[in-house]
């Protein structure tokens, strides 16, 4: 899942840490990101700044949330259910 990747990340980051703010980040994004569905229900702006905080290049910020919400990462989590015409 690519969710680990991003959980990789946090870690590396957390070796990093330098001041008061980056750690209290930190321990906000371990929380946020137990949950494999986190960017799903995260508005893009926030997304991307926690992908830029956790270093991911500017110019691959798009392309790795797209990854993040794509369609293969949704039918990978058991949370989420697609709904057929006749359930809605």
């Amino acid at each position: 899942m690519f969710i680990d990747e991003i959980r990789k990340l946090l870690q590396k980051k957390e070796i990093q840490k330098n001041n008061k703010e980056d750690l209290e980040r930190i321990d906000v994004l371990k929380v946020l990101l137990k949950d494999d569905n986190i960017f799903f229900q995260l508005d893009i702006d926030t997304a991307y700044g926690i992908l830029d905080f956790l270093g991911v290049d500017s110019d691959k910020i798009s392309e790795v949330y797209d990854k993040l919400i794509s369609f293969e990462e949704y039918q990978k989590n058991k949370n989420y259910k697609i709904q057929d015409d006749k359930e809605r």
